[in-house]
């Protein structure tokens, strides 16, 4: 079964299951249920899925009935952040919370468990077309390497889809007499989203004809080096600020040469070093969309598309 089947079987099966349900709910004769009087919160742990939650609002028209906030700010790496007091406020009162992987944001177990048991929470890691194996704390169960379990799930356009299809079930919930316009948004988006696989396909296509590799700082780009087969020939950390022994250094200066490192804007100060005694060229991309002016997940993407592309040409 290809994947366009797959998706368009999904969506027959997500229609039949809200005609059985009888959508809107009705708790008793007459009785509907209860719609919010508020506008719902959905916070996203990082700014790429808030992205990806704003777009999926503003196509099904919710924008006004929906808020969607980001948990870690600009410059914060997921990796090493520590809840304040405000934070697991923030979480207590959130309506949804989105977030992508244990081992991403080992900080918020701990905060789920505690004051989210009851919650109908969207974690990208447990319905994403990547096998992901983890014990309660976070932590890999298997022996794979960095790469086959990326936790940067949202840079591969599958698993968005598979967010967005549990985001309109949730939200067709909260929202009963939007269900029509929540399912329209859903199959809108993933035509969006299947438009932006072809394009990046093609540009990653055009861009590994040059015939060069990318390295990376930090293994952060799995999930998008995958899905458009770009070479990478390097990754030099599993986590930001790892510590790197003289030895692996001289084997990365000794193997294959890439046409640069790349690394996310926020771990350039970090990356410098290595990329000076490695004689390779530095280049930045936006792993967690600090850029403001980035609004979409397309947009988003195509940035990080781009950074390869300069990467590549680098050589």
């Amino acid at each position: 079964m290809n994947l366009r089947t797959f998706r368009l079987n999904r969506y027959v099966l997500q229609v039949t299951f809200i005609f059985l349900c009888g959508m809107p709910l009705v708790m008793a004769k007459g009785v509907q249920a209860t719609i919010p009087d508020v506008p719902i919160t959905l916070l996203a742990s990082i700014r790429p899925l808030a992205l990806i939650a704003n777009d999926f609002v503003m196509l099904a028209k919710l924008n006004d009935r929906v808020k969607v906030e980001v948990l870690l700010q600009a410059g914060a790496s997921p990796h090493h952040f520590a809840l304040k007091v405000t934070d697991i406020k923030r979480i207590q009162e959130a309506d949804t919370v989105i977030w992508s992987a244990p081992t991403l944001e080992h900080f918020l177990i701990k905060a789920l468990r505690e004051h989210r048991k009851n919650s109908s929470d969207l974690q990208l890691s447990s319905f994403s077309r990547i096998p992901f194996q983890e014990d309660d704390e976070g932590r890999h169960s298997h022996q794979h390497d960095h790469t086959d379990a990326d936790a940067h799930l949202w840079l591969d356009p599958a698993n968005v889809d598979a967010l967005i299809a549990a985001l309109s079930l949730s939200l067709q919930r909260v929202f009963p007499n939007g269900h029509k316009a929540i399912i329209e948004a859903e199959v809108e988006y993933r035509t969006v989203l299947e438009s932006l696989e072809r394009s990046l396909q093609q540009r990653m296509t055009a861009a590994n004809a040059l015939k060069g590799g990318i390295a990376v700082y930090h293994d952060s780009l799995g999930a998008f080096v995958n899905r458009f087969h770009v070479h990478q020939v390097a990754a030099l950390t599993a986590v930001p600020e790892e510590q790197m022994g003289l030895r692996s250094l001289l084997a990365h200066k000794q193997g294959l040469k890439p046409s640069c490192l790349l690394a996310d804007k926020g771990e350039l100060g970090m990356a410098q070093r290595f990329a000076a005694t490695l004689e390779w060229p530095l280049v930045a991309f936006d792993l967690l969309a600090q850029n403001e002016e980035v609004n979409t997940y397309p947009a988003y993407m195509n940035a990080i598309a781009a950074s390869i592309e300069q990467c590549l040409k680098s050589r």
